[in-house]
């Protein structure tokens, strides 16, 4: 497999980021998506319904199971993890709390660029050759495979990823994205 840098605007290669994309998606401040979420590693499975709503200052995310049972209530913001808890008090938790309440520990920091189709712009991505329509790129350890883009908005957004580090597995497939 082929890698290469994130592009700029004077070498950009086909199959990989644009700037001009970069700025599309980082200029939407508000989106929400549905979907479903699954995780797998070498201990333990699980599956649950997702839904989450992004605006300017932070993320929220709401995970329930198939019945509509509530399994985490979360909100991102300025590096900040915050639980509601069922009493409706929110408490701050670290990325090790989270990742001691989920069973593993999740790229929060990244998830909200590679749900939308793009690396994170702080960090170097390394791109591998994929089939078309689909993107395959590795940033901070992790492997992200982006698939089934339709159209939203003025661009396009992934409809299906799978990310990978090591044994840990999730996989994102978005039902409806809406703004």
């Amino acid at each position: 497999m082929a890698c290469s840098s994130l592009p700029t605007r004077e070498h950009e290669v086909e199959g990989q980021v644009t700037a001009n994309e970069i700025n599309k998606v980082m200029r939407e401040t508000y989106w929400h998506l549905i979907g479903r979420l699954s995780m797998r590693n070498d201990r333990e499975s699980w599956f649950t319904s997702l839904e989450w709503r992004h605006n300017q200052s932070d993320d929220f995310l709401i995970l329930t199971t198939t019945l509509g049972g509530v399994v985490a209530k979360l909100r991102y913001a300025a590096g900040v993890i915050t639980v509601l808890e069922p009493d409706k008090v929110e408490r701050v938790i670290s990325e090790q709390e989270l990742g001691s309440l989920l069973g593993y520990s999740p790229p929060i920091q990244h998830l909200r660029f590679w749900v939308r189709g793009i690396p994170n712009p702080m960090l170097d991505a390394q791109f591998d050759v994929a089939p078309v329509g689909v993107r395959r790129f590795s940033q901070d350890g992790w492997y992200i495979n982006l698939e089934r883009f339709g159209a939203f908005n003025d661009g396009s957004l992934p409809g299906k990823m799978s990310i990978s580090k090591e044994q840990i597995k999730i996989k994102i497939v978005v039902d409806k994205w809406l703004d």
